[in-house]
């Protein structure tokens, strides 16, 4: 998954530079103007692709831990660093986990008596 955000990292700044060169054949005030917006769209491809990196991490840890739960392991949990909407999703993974792996205790419990 890096390499995608440094493939998009890559292709804005021969972007840039592509736009940079055709703005210097222009006059002086036009450059100036057209240099000030590609270094905006920069900034923009560069936050927004760190913060899918930082959303596409989340997901994949969540989704690993729900792999291992399907495998049968009931001590898996989802731990995520964010604050948002995504670690309450983990947040109810987690009681998720636990109820199911009381549950199927309490099942082996009972077909064991």
């Amino acid at each position: 998954m890096r390499w995608i955000f440094f493939t998009r990292i890559f292709i804005s700044l021969l972007a840039v530079i592509f736009i940079i060169s055709i703005a210097f054949s222009i006059d002086n005030e036009k450059s100036l103007f057209v240099i000030g917006i590609l270094v905006s769209i920069i900034f923009s491809f560069i936050i927004a692709a760190v913060i899918s990196a930082g959303i596409s991490n989340e997901i994949k840890s969540l989704n690993d831990a729900a792999k291992k739960l399907a495998s049968g392991d009931f001590n898996t949990r989802a731990i995520l660093s964010d604050k948002g909407k995504l670690r309450e999703v983990a947040d109810s993974f987690n009681q998720m986990v636990e109820r199911m792996g009381t549950i199927f205790s309490d099942l082996s419990a009972k077909t064991e008596n």
